[in-house]
């Protein structure tokens, strides 16, 4: 993965996903489009030489969506969660997962967290409403990621 560009003036936000990925399998980036989610994920990814990334911008179904994360575990001919136990990585990124409609999302992102290690880093422009989810509503990721109250919820 290239590594991205320095995030000038997102210390303390950067600090906070960081720390909920200490917490919590599961965490989401939420807020509307050109906030910067994907550059925030792609740094965070970079520091870890084990992430896989899943592109989703294109992937409206489920199905799809294990192919795409099969492939970018490099073993595109198994299932998401033997792909995920033959290359244990850390941490796995789930750009755009806002593409999957509804109940593929939620059922493709719930499968994922029962598998034994990885942390699940989403971006999206809506929460997923998981119980698993750590994540923040749009207000609060809008103010954060264009540098306001990181503290506002």
């Amino acid at each position: 993965m290239k590594v991205p560009h320095p995030l000038f003036g997102r210390d303390e936000l950067l600090r906070q996903v960081e720390s909920a990925c200490g917490r919590s399998r599961l965490v989401t980036l939420v807020g509307p489009g050109g906030i910067g989610k994907t550059s925030l994920a792609r740094y965070i990814a970079a520091a870890d030489p084990q992430s896989v990334w899943v592109d989703l911008g294109h992937i409206t179904d489920a199905h799809d969506a294990e192919w795409a994360l099969s492939q970018a575990l490099g073993r595109p001919n198994r299932q998401p969660i033997q792909a995920l136990r033959a290359r244990r990585p850390h941490l796995v990124v789930l750009d755009n997962i806002e593409q999957l409609i509804g109940r593929d999302a939620e059922e493709f992102v719930a499968l994922l967290v029962t598998a034994p290690e990885p942390i699940i880093l989403v971006t999206s422009r809506t929460r997923l409403q998981l119980v698993a989810e750590s994540g923040r509503g749009d207000r609060a990721a809008r103010s954060r990621c264009s540098g306001g109250d990181p503290t506002s919820t």
